[in-house]
């Protein structure tokens, strides 16, 4: 096989499976692992793959339509939102930011369970307009359509003069090392305000989000206080996860 129809070949596989490792692409096309490292690198110069530890990830789509993010609802999102859900107290103020695992978390909320959310989302707002008892704030802003988030020194303003308890953080890239970061520069800068206004702060991530990076910083790992992930999240990452000081949750 040319080199070529290969790193085409291992391009289709990432995408439809989302990871590969080295070794598993190395007994596939019986060559080297360090044929395939090549093969890898050269993918990830050409930006269509994420290079990581020992393999390779597909391209994130954080930086997609909300609208297309809600058609891939996993029973891992569902999973991970059910058991946010469960981490809120009575008469918290509890900010849920604008991804479709937090939209996930609004739709789970109990009935009976009396609070506030605060949100720059506007599908997450409609998601908890008929809750009997949530009050809800909607940060205002321009907005940035694809995500539909409020972005700017509106959202911003009013988002400094509330306090927040509990904030629910999506993620579309984070690493034990580098933190949670993100593609786009005006939504990190909103995030990080959300991390510095919130007594605690929880992650919600699929696992195969949490070996990823991005260009714009959102938190370091040590401004996370709990991260709820499914359970494909391997040992080692976990236990580099745990060692930075992050309690990990899988379910």
């Amino acid at each position: 096989m040319l080199q070529q129809e290969r790193q085409q070949g291992i391009l289709e596989f990432i995408e439809k499976q989302g990871r590969v490792y080295a070794s598993q692409l190395s007994r596939q096309y019986q060559v080297s692992e360090d044929t395939i490292r090549r093969d890898l690198d050269a993918l990830a110069q050409q930006g269509v793959i994420q290079r990581v530890h020992g393999g390779a990830l597909a391209v994130d789509g954080g930086c997609n339509p909300l609208s297309e993010r809600l058609k891939l609802i996993t029973s891992e999102k569902q999973r991970i939102a059910q058991h946010a859900a469960q981490q809120i107290s009575p008469q918290q103020i509890v900010l849920l930011d604008a991804s479709s695992i937090c939209l996930e978390l609004a739709r789970q909320l109990p009935k009976d369970l009396a609070i506030t959310v605060v949100t720059p989302c506007a599908p997450v707002a409609t998601a908890l307009a008929d809750h009997p008892n949530v009050e809800l704030i909607l940060l205002g802003g321009r907005v940035l359509k694809a995500a539909m988030v409020s972005l700017g020194e509106s959202a911003i303003e009013l988002l400094s003069t509330i306090r927040i308890d509990l904030c629910f953080m999506g993620v579309q890239a984070a690493h034990p090392e580098t933190g949670l970061t993100l593609d786009s520069m005006e939504e990190a800068e909103l995030k990080r305000k959300m991390v510095s206004h919130s007594a605690e702060v929880i992650a919600l991530a699929e696992a195969v989000k949490l070996e990823r990076t991005a260009p714009f910083s959102v938190a370091s790992v040590q401004q996370i206080d709990q991260l709820i992930t499914d359970r494909s999240l391997n040992e080692s990452l976990q236990r580099r996860y745990q060692q930075a000081g992050v309690p990990v949750s899988t379910v």
